[in-house]
């Protein structure tokens, strides 16, 4: 499949320089006059700065500003619904800004490598810039309903939820091994860095009152499941994510809160009936 263009949706909360480093590093692509930089503004002081900053990488971009804080997945979706109304695609990147890509050739072979008309989701090979923890697959298999209950239960409960977080660290750094799956179906992928086909991305924007901070993996994994269509595992595709997080600025209650939220609705919308 040959790429006409490829918006690459991101959002911005004060972190120009992440963004322009980010647009430089799509300026090395070999496709990089096929892509299209979307940045959607959730808090942006100095928006003449930003554009500024994104003239002088010579990649094409637009700037969107939602006037409201539409947090990671659905302000990426918000610049992609903009976008969409005036131009066509097939394909969309949504990613965090604090990835780099290995190879420049990553946006070349990330679509066109996939075949498949049942997939709506690609998941690249991620790996943490520190340790070189492995992302992807995010999840292999759907989670429980006894395992969503329990997370809504663990999530609800501050002590709880300090306790669980931990944990996950550590299992994530005692289990960081290479994993052999190469361009498979599985069930998730790794909030970020993903790419979407059109159609999955105007069926998670019809979900308008799922608007949350985190679990946006469970999210995207059950509506492309609910319209029996895959996520695909592309090995070979190398993502590395350095985990600046501008949610890490955010106070633990409020993040606590998130996921609550985030997990009660997962619930309700995929699993309760």
């Amino acid at each position: 499949m040959e790429i006409t263009v490829l918006p690459i949706s991101v959002v911005c909360y004060d972190n120009i320089d992440e963004i322009k480093n980010f647009a430089i590093g799509l300026s090395k692509q070999s496709i990089a006059d096929k892509l299209i930089y979307l940045v959607t503004c959730n808090k942006c002081e100095e928006k003449n700065k930003l554009k500024e900053e994104l003239d002088r990488t010579g990649i094409a971009y637009k700037v969107y500003e939602p006037k409201k804080n539409l947090g990671y997945l659905h302000g990426c979706l918000y610049g992609l619904k903009k976008y969409s109304k005036t131009h066509p695609y097939v394909w969309a990147m949504i990613t965090n800004t604090d990835v780099t890509f290995s190879e420049e050739d990553f946006f070349e072979h990330a679509v066109t490598d996939d075949s498949k008309d049942e997939s709506w989701c690609i998941a690249p090979n991620i790996s943490t810039a520190d340790e070189g923890i492995l992302q992807n697959p995010f999840m292999t298999h759907r989670a429980s309903k006894s395992k969503i209950l329990f997370y809504n239960a663990v999530f609800s409960n501050k002590i709880f939820f300090s306790t669980y977080i931990n944990l996950s660290l550590m299992k994530r750094k005692i289990l960081c091994s290479e994993n052999e799956r190469s361009d498979e179906e599985i069930y998730a992928a790794h909030g970020s860095c993903f790419f979407l086909k059109r159609d999955c991305v105007e069926a998670i924007i019809k979900n308008r009152d799922s608007i949350f901070m985190y679990a946006e993996e469970y999210l995207i994994a059950e509506i492309i499941r609910e319209n029996k269509k895959e996520v695909s595992y592309n090995k070979n595709i190398h993502a590395i994510h350095h985990e600046s997080q501008i949610t890490g600025k955010v106070k633990y209650g409020k993040k606590q809160r998130w996921f609550k939220n985030s997990f009660r609705y997962i619930y309700k919308r995929f699993y309760k009936n």
